[in-house]
């Protein structure tokens, strides 16, 4: 638009403004007082989300998804409202995610444990049959692992 060169005090109709604003919005920081109106707001708001970078922008879309979960916040045919993320849809995020990593390091940590409680078990019926079969302890030690008093105990 390098044929409009009006400045902000020259702006007299919403043609001006919206040319103004098209032409300056990269430039800008702020709302200008005379652009200070619903439609421009959300204008600037558009801009705001485009120029976030690649984390931003994630903590931005976790904060609307945090805002969408919260179902009695928003209702069917209602729009969600650009706005930069809030500190308490950023707690609430942080929340989510710590509670799911809990859950997923729980999982793991009871996985392993079932694991090396089968595998005890399994030591101890390979135990109980070799001792049945009448093999030595020093032969059953070496092929369970079980301790001595373990197999004692069968």
């Amino acid at each position: 638009m390098p044929i409009f060169d009006k400045s902000e005090e020259e702006l007299q109709t919403d043609v001006d403004r919206w040319l103004f604003l098209l032409k300056n919005l990269s430039k800008l920081n702020k709302i200008p007082a005379l652009l200070n109106k619903r439609i421009f707001q959300k204008l600037f708001s558009i801009a705001e989300v485009s120029r976030l970078n690649k984390e931003e922008r994630m903590m931005y879309e976790a904060s609307l998804k945090a805002k969408l979960s919260d179902s009695d916040l928003l209702r069917a045919n209602e729009s969600i409202p650009f706005a930069k993320w809030d500190y308490e849809n950023t707690i609430k995020y942080a929340e989510f995610q710590a509670e799911a990593r809990g859950k997923a390091e729980g999982k793991a940590e009871g996985k392993a444990e079932g694991k090396a409680e089968g595998a005890h078990e399994k030591a101890v019926a390979i135990a109980r049959e070799m001792k049945k079969e009448g093999v030595p302890i020093y032969q059953i030690l070496k092929f369970t692992d079980l301790s001595e008093e373990e197999i004692k105990n069968l």
